[in-house]
């Protein structure tokens, strides 16, 4: 049975854990990061729709009303902002850019909502298109300084975002896990820089269900 490390952050560790084990692998959770929530004195608009491109920018985003429109980069942050009691939800599937193509045009204003650590330029994008977008930061990601695991232990190390990957990466010298599960090319571009031989395979959808198609293609094609 492969030994696979979820490396997400609380709370979807757990919840990734179960479906890794339930999918057939032994798999364990022991995050690279660690949220807190970090409060904005600027109020979100009470006509802003939202865009979240994490489920954490959803699970932290403040008290206000949820029946607003809001945008989602991909299934696992639609699931996310629909557990934090939003009704009106649209998602779309690949990245930041893809995302930004479903965003209806509106003179309302748009609120990207996340972390303090995000990639892409969605709000400054939307904002080269002439929309009235701007930005809240609702968490902080704070990173391990020292190895949670035993790397050598795992067969399969598994990247939830670029930051995680980055963390990884800078963790003192140790053999890095055989196999490295990204949740997409952003999430493995890290890796890939830093260590370029290193078998990097990437979900075809940023979910956990397609990562772990990718894990057993990884070990499938280790062990053929």
């Amino acid at each position: 049975m492969p030994k696979a490390w979820i490396t997400r952050t609380q709370p979807g560790a757990d919840a990734s854990e179960l479906l890794w084990r339930e999918a057939g692998f032994d798999a364990h959770a022991a995050p690279l990061l660690t949220l807190q929530r970090v409060t904005d004195d600027e109020p979100i608009p009470d006509n802003a729709a939202l865009i979240f491109t994490s489920a954490n920018g959803a699970r932290f985003c403040p008290e206000i009303p949820r029946d607003r429109r809001v945008y989602c980069i991909g299934p696992a942050t639609a699931e996310a902002a629909h557990d934090a009691g939003f009704t009106d939800i649209r998602f779309g599937v690949g990245d930041w850019r893809d995302l930004l193509q479903i965003v209806e045009p509106s003179a309302a204003p748009i609120v990207h909502v996340g972390g303090r650590h995000v990639r892409g330029q969605v709000s400054e994008t939307l904002q080269s298109w002439g929309r009235d977008a701007s930005r809240r930061v609702v968490y902080g990601s704070m990173p391990v300084t020292r190895w949670p695991v035993e790397p050598g232990f795992y067969d399969l190390a598994c990247l939830y975002s670029p930051l995680a990957s980055e963390t990884l990466a800078a963790l003192p010298d140790r053999p890095m896990p055989p196999r490295i599960i990204a949740l997409s090319e952003n999430v493995a571009a890290p890796i890939r820089e830093r260590f370029p031989a290193c078998r990097v395979v990437v979900a075809d959808v940023p979910t956990d269900g397609a990562m772990i198609d990718a894990a057993r293609f990884a070990v499938g094609d280790a062990e053929g």
